[in-house]
């Protein structure tokens, strides 16, 4: 169990990081509105933390 959590940390950081970087990068992808972009760019910290909790909680309930 140890060892999977470990890897799912560790893939999460990768997915927060690759979000945190490019926030601007994905939002433009689905949006050329600046006030879309900038809502995302608000409300990534919170997905960030959402990400990384949610990868844990699937490998703690089996």
């Amino acid at each position: 169990m140890f060892v999977t959590l470990k890897l799912s940390v560790l893939l999460a950081i990768a997915v927060d990081l690759a979000l945190f970087l490019g926030h601007n990068v994905w939002a433009s992808l689905f949006s050329d509105s600046a006030e879309i972009i900038n809502k995302f760019a608000s409300m990534t910290p919170l997905l960030l933390i959402s990400f990384v909790f949610d990868f844990i909680q699937g490998i703690l309930s089996g």
